[in-house]
């Protein structure tokens, strides 16, 4: 009967010292979460939607993903991530295409900031290698077959050094995400 006691003693000093009054704490999540439909990018500290547009669309052999945030002052922010038409669902290193050879195989991220008020303030920063660019593109969803007649959609996020294709601004890093875009067969922005 005793040990019967003192096990149950223990069995209470074990259950109160090992309850924590500790909240849960949250991690970040690595990339920033973007709403179906919705492009979110994360440069330079700043969280941007570009939700004035975001689409994807065939263009010859590869589908392109594009988002706009369009600003009051005209000036704006695009991303486009170019990847072949019969991509799958895994990480995809971002380079030269020059590096294969082949147009048809590319991966690439591409950040613009654009100032039609201010020409020499535009910039677009790339993931291409021979631009000193690098990065990491996940495909996460790809519901492409075009003989089944749609609807398409592609969801996945990215992780750049996206390097000045002019050489004359330092390179930044960005990461976003995007999720379930639909793919059209053409594109219906004139940013295209």
């Amino acid at each position: 009967m005793k040990k019967l006691f003192y096990f149950s003693i223990l069995f209470i000093l074990t259950a109160f010292t090992c309850e924590s009054d500790d909240a849960l704490v949250e991690e970040e999540p690595l990339f920033p979460e973007a709403a179906a439909g919705e492009i979110v990018i994360e440069a330079d500290g700043s969280l941007l939607v570009l939700n004035d547009q975001a689409e994807a669309y065939v263009s010859e052999c590869n589908i392109v993903v594009f988002g706009l945030k369009q600003n009051p002052d005209d000036s704006n922010v695009s991303l486009n991530i170019l990847l072949p038409n019969t991509a799958e669902l895994t990480d995809y290193i971002l380079e030269d295409y020059a590096a294969n050879g082949e147009y048809c195989t590319v991966f690439r991220v591409g950040l613009s900031f654009a100032d039609p008020a201010d020409p020499d303030n535009s910039v677009y920063y790339s993931s291409f290698s021979n631009f000193g660019g690098s990065g990491i593109l996940t495909i996460t969803t790809f519901d492409f077959d075009p003989p089944s007649g749609g609807p398409y959609t592609i969801s996945g996020h990215f992780e750049v050094i996206g390097a000045d294709i002019e050489g004359s601004v330092t390179p930044i890093a960005f990461r976003g995400s995007f999720n379930t875009i639909t793919i059209n067969t053409t594109c219906s922005s004139p940013f295209c």
